[in-house]
């Protein structure tokens, strides 16, 4: 204790200032105390507790009886004072010293004591994991079983550390020495990236917490808890795409991870994630054009991968057949997984496989349609009735008409029994619901991980059949159906899209109306997309549909007096943004009509000089920037569409010189490599077989690629179509598209707007379709 130069009393040492981070109502808390103690001079402990002691007994307002010590901790212990009438007591007495209105800080101080109190951290103890929760919670895949031999051992076989846990330890120690970190281990399906996550936060130190948010959704789950991630958490985002490519929430996600990650008064947070690579790749893909709707989780975890081979070393693998004499799973993982993929062998990715290809034709069709539904964009959740009626379509006549009548209950046990995978996950397995989630009206099942990524590899060109897309209508999951109208655009299924989009509107998602009148438009079906242009702007969904309903009229000169009318009456029955949209887009129309122009602004504006209305116009007419096109795809451009890529130099560097030096099948094979990201490419291999006369060939390849996904494929094969003589049916695949079969489609019609009826349904305006 220091002496003051007179040789006078010691002086009491100042309190400190509690150092508290996180929750904030206890930072807060602890400041507010601070604050009233410096404002009463920081009095010493023993005059507080004397102030205390000597309250009136009558007096109510003060009803703690703390000791020295219990005051020092009120005010600069950074924990939460475990009796909230000693935190008011100390309150109280500061606030008559400090002359502060007593009342008005013993109020707030009680809230804040509360509020603190019921600021519990989420997530759970590490130390509370078992194997079952290992398995349950942090979704870690089961081993397969061994017969007998599995008696008495764990859930989970013995780990064999590989090389990139090095780097995965160094992450985690770095987080438990108090710096916050993020690591997305990237890799194939059943690699052993969520059990290597598992065993790398095992070893923290005592008081660290998991927490997994999956529900009632993983990113909306994430989004509301974030704020209650506590120092010392590891958030687990299993399947990571789920949560940094969810469409609507993916940039709140990362935005509040980031946050997180970035406050030192919550420090340490670890984050570790999981991923395949194709969702790794559309993560970091920067885009040439158009929104980047993953700008933040791309800063989020950018440098921050840690790619997980799908392969053991060689000198893993000794690690392996030494950890195997003691766990007969990983001896039998050595002696029968091929090409050293361990760990997929013991997720049961072969039992998986064969018990696949050995399924009867009823099961496999559960199976074939999980997997299709699965890469064309359907949620993990598969509802039972989608697959129970997508199930036919897969099959022969002769196949059909051999099923018994109870068919479905001999399929199911076929795709669910996980018995018969040996313990891994069945075909199709049901999660069962976590506490506070609702429970679905039907089952619903996921597809295995394993299998998926192989349907997505094998299944990639074989054509889904129409019941499949029937099925979608009725039973997918509302919020994909505007991923799934969009596969079915991307094969060429104009009608099928066209149903998925109205479904999606039906359902709330209004900017799938705008997906649906540009694809009619770029179908050429002008009065049809400007019925649903009109509409989008009539339900609020996007302004610029004025603009597009006046571009579009004016290009192609349908509907001109119709739109015209249209746009008036928006003026006159609109106000603020909207009747200015429309007016601009009015504006535009009637550019080289000014006396039905100046008619409308004199009235709008109250405007009667002649040279002012026509400035007044002009400046209207091109108030905006030129409406987007859609991508057109005209037989007389060089490369299909401004908003498709063209030829990468190295596309052009490689092939042209092949066929130059008359290399022909090296200079096909190669821009068939480059079709998916070029129409370029894909028109000079098609231009090299129809030279060749193998357009029949062409036409096959160009079939497959259209199948696949790659949507230029359809004008390009309309292309050979006209160019071969077969001009009407090139045109009916621009306007229709194809069939499910694969043939060109009838002409059909697609649902007007005012016959998608809304009543009682939430229009969701900020989906970002």
């Amino acid at each position: 204790m220091s002496r003051d130069t007179g040789g006078g009393p010691a002086r009491p040492r100042q309190l400190k200032r509690a150092q508290v981070g996180w929750p904030r109502p206890l930072r807060e808390l602890k400041d507010l105390l601070y604050e009233a103690y410096l404002a009463a001079r920081a009095p010493s402990l023993d005059e507080i507790a004397a102030d205390i002691a000597h309250v009136d007994a009558e007096d109510l307002a003060v009803k703690g009886t703390p000791s020295r010590d219990t005051i020092r901790r009120c005010i600069s212990s950074p924990d939460r004072p475990p009796s909230q009438a000693n935190a008011v007591s100390v309150a109280i007495v500061l606030a008559r010293r400090a002359a502060w209105d007593e009342e008005d800080l013993a109020t707030r101080v009680r809230d804040l004591w509360t509020e603190a109190g019921m600021h519990t951290p989420v997530g759970r103890s590490i130390a509370e994991y078992d194997d079952r929760l290992v398995l349950d919670d942090l979704e870690v895949h089961p081993a397969l079983a061994v017969g007998t031999a599995e008696d008495g051992l764990g859930a989970l076989p013995a780990y064999v550390r590989r090389e990139f846990d090095e780097r995965l330890d160094a992450m985690v120690a770095t987080a438990a020495d108090g710096r916050s970190g993020i690591a997305i281990l990237v890799g194939g399906s059943s690699t052993g990236k969520t059990r290597a996550c598992w065993e790398a936060v095992r070893s923290l130190p005592d008081g660290w917490r998991l927490w997994h948010p999956v529900e009632p959704d993983r990113a909306p789950a994430l989004i509301e808890q974030l704020s209650q991630v506590g120092p010392r958490t590891v958030v687990w985002l299993n399947e990571a795409q789920h949560y940094l490519l969810n469409r609507e929430h993916g940039a709140h996600v990362a935005a509040g991870l980031r946050e997180v990650l970035n406050d030192p008064g919550r420090a340490p947070v670890l984050v570790l994630g999981s991923i395949w690579h194709r969702h790794w790749d559309e993560l970091t893909a920067v885009p040439s054009s158009g929104p980047d709707r993953y700008a933040q989780a791309r800063q989020l975890v950018k440098a921050k991968d840690l790619p997980v081979p799908g392969a053991f070393t060689a000198e893993e693998l000794k690690a392996v057949g030494i950890a195997g004499n003691g766990d007969p799973r990983l001896a039998e993982a050595l002696a029968r997984a091929e090409q050293g993929q361990i760990t997929q062998y013991l997720a049961g990715g072969p039992a998986l496989l064969e018990r696949y290809r050995t399924a009867p034709d009823a099961a496999r069709t559960l199976i074939e349609a999980a997997m299709d539904a699965r890469r064309l964009g359907h949620g993990e959740e598969l509802p039972l009735a989608l697959l129970e009626a997508a199930g036919p379509g897969y099959l022969t006549d002769l196949q059909w008409d051999a099923l018994p009548d109870n068919w479905q209950r001999g399929a199911w046990d076929h795709v669910t029994d996980s018995k018969a995978c040996r313990g891994a996950r069945s075909p199709l397995y049901r999660r069962r619901p976590r506490g506070g989630s609702s429970a679905y009206e039907q089952p619903r099942y996921h597809l295995a991980h394993y299998l998926e990524q192989h349907g997505r590899e094998t299944r990639r060109t074989s054509p889904v059949p129409a019941t499949l897309w029937d099925a979608f209508i009725d039973f997918a999951a509302r919020e994909d159906l505007t991923t799934l109208a969009a596969a079915a655009q991307d094969r060429g299924l104009m009608r099928e899209a066209a149903l998925c989009y109205v479904a999606a509107v039906r359902a709330g998602h209004r900017r799938a109306a705008w997906s649906l009148a540009a694809m009619l438009e770029g179908g050429n079906r002008i009065p049809e997309a400007l019925r649903w242009y009109r509409w989008c702007a009539e339900s609020g969904t996007d302004e610029e549909a004025h603009a597009r309903v006046a571009w579009l009229a004016d290009r192609s000169g349908i509907e001109v007096a119709e739109s015209v009318r249209w746009l008036r009456g928006r003026v006159e029955t609109n106000a603020g943004t909207g009747a200015q949209a429309a007016l601009e887009a009015l504006a535009y129309l009637l550019e080289d009509r000014r006396d039905e122009l100046n008619a409308v602004l004199s009235r709008h504006y109250g405007v009667d000089d002649a040279t002012e209305l026509r400035e007044l116009g002009d400046r209207l007419a091109y108030a905006g920037d030129d409406p987007y096109p859609v991508d057109y795809w005209d037989d007389d451009e060089l490369h299909i569409g401004s908003r498709m890529s063209g030829p990468n130099p190295f596309i052009l560097w490689v092939g042209d010189p092949l066929v130059h030096e008359g290399r022909i099948e090296e200079a096909i094979r190669h821009y068939q490599w480059f079709s998916d990201e070029s129409a370029y490419a894909m028109r000079q291999a098609v231009k090299l077989l129809e030279q060749a006369g193998r357009q029949e060939e062409a036409m096959v390849w160009l079939r497959q690629e259209l199948t696949s996904g790659n949507r230029r494929a359809r004008w390009i094969t309309a292309e050979l179509l006209a160019r071969t003589g077969h001009g009407p049916e090139a045109e009916r695949l621009r306007r229709y598209g194809v069939e499910p079969d694969g043939s060109i489609a009838q002409p059909w019609a697609a649902t007007p707007p005012e016959q998608v009826s809304l009543t009682n349904v939430a229009l969701t305006a900020s989906d970002d379709d």
